[in-house]
């Protein structure tokens, strides 16, 4: 009779230290997490803190932020306009400046082709004034 009830106290003891053992292994050791009754009364307040709003106010909230972002993409596309409109206004100036650079090109190729023919008819009607650029090279070479 003493050796069952010793047997029997072993296997409590036993039965104790392998649910000890298993609690271990579920929590990682850590004691914070076999703390229950805390995480009875968070888990509590989360759902207190859901329900606090109902499915009309989650659905209004729902709409606004729809709206706000609504308005949100109706701004940027306002400003994306008015940044299309100044790149076409830059675009236009920058092609008119250009025209008229191109005009005033010609004109100065048009001028330096009449200077040149000018240029040319006095040097037929005056050949002895005449310096070629060798001459000039030459010339500079014997004064120094």
């Amino acid at each position: 009779m003493g050796g069952k009830i010793a047997v029997i106290i072993m296997l409590i003891i036993t039965v104790v230290l392998l649910v000890y053992l298993l609690i271990l292994a579920l929590t990682g050791g850590k004691k914070e997490k076999l703390n229950f009754k805390r995480r009875y009364h968070e888990k509590k307040q989360k759902e207190v803190e859901r329900g606090i709003m109902s499915r009309e106010d989650r659905k209004r909230e729902k709409e606004e932020l729809k709206k706000a972002l609504k308005e949100k993409k109706l701004e940027q596309k306002k400003i994306d306009a008015e940044y299309d409109a100044q790149v076409k206004e830059n675009i236009k100036i920058y092609k008119e400046e250009l025209l008229k650079s191109k005009e005033k090109l010609v004109q100065v190729k048009q001028e330096y082709l009449e200077a040149k023919a000018k240029f040319d008819a006095w040097a037929k009607e005056n050949p002895d004034l005449v310096v070629a650029n060798e001459e000039i090279v030459q010339g500079q070479i014997m004064e120094d």
